[in-house]
């Protein structure tokens, strides 16, 4: 955890410290307090997209653990399910830095129109080198973009070694549904699904480290420019 979260989020003029548990309103009479609610607001979804990227690798890891499988689904469409979930919550980092760099600075730009251009030549972005922190992480972040925009224009996760995978998984399962009895050797098929697991797990995690290594610079210079406006206020 790096400090940025602390100083924004148990910062003593947060505004939801005023609240109680039993009332979901936030209470806000200053623009300290609406600054301070942003900022806090926007490095929460930001942290938690990077938690729910490493929550994928878990949740792929693990996908042979499930031992109670539906007749809808096999080993693989877990298997692609996590898959699918890591590249597109990797790849969503970098939308909630953006949106957390637009809070932090007060640029004003509506949530709606925020994108890599507009944040990055944003005068107050620029000014406190934010920008290029951000440039760095969009690099890291798009690694997968391809992959990434297959399953959201074209419905899903596709390679050549997980698809026979699938598709042996999947005709295991119809067999065994229709005879209680498979074509392929079960012990031999789990086997080489672990194996394309234990490749992907690594992959994945190598590039979230790359992608934490940026956050936390940009996290350094954010925590800097969050002071400085604080004060200003």
């Amino acid at each position: 955890m790096h400090t940025i979260e602390q100083t924004i989020m148990l910062d003593k003029a947060y505004p939801i410290r005023k609240g109680n548990i039993s009332n979901s309103a936030v209470n806000i009479e200053n623009d300290l307090e609406m600054y301070i609610f942003c900022c806090g607001k926007a490095l929460s979804l930001l942290t938690t997209s990077i938690d729910k990227s490493e929550q994928a690798i878990l949740n792929l890891r693990f996908t042979e653990n499930i031992t109670d499988y539906s007749s809808k689904y096999t080993h693989a469409d877990h298997i692609e399910f996590a898959i699918e979930n890591f590249f597109i919550r990797s790849h969503g980092i970098y939308d909630r830095a953006l949106l957390f760099a637009s809070q932090l600075l007060d640029t004003g730009i509506d949530k709606e129109s925020i994108n890599h251009q507009v944040i990055v030549t944003n005068v107050h972005v620029k000014k406190y080198g934010i920008s290029d922190k951000l440039k760095k992480l969009r690099k890291i972040c798009t690694e997968y973009r391809v992959e990434r925009n297959q399953i959201v224009h074209h419905g899903r996760y596709a390679e050549e070694s997980f698809d026979r995978i699938s598709l042996i998984h999947k005709a295991n399962d119809l067999q065994n549904t229709i005879s209680n009895k498979v074509i392929f050797d079960s012990n031999e098929l789990e086997q080489i699904t672990s194996a394309f697991i234990d490749v992907q797990v690594e992959k994945f995690e190598e590039h979230l480290d790359a992608i934490k290594v940026e956050i936390n610079e940009f996290y350094s210079l954010s925590e800097q420019v969050y002071l400085l406006k604080k004060a200003t206020l």
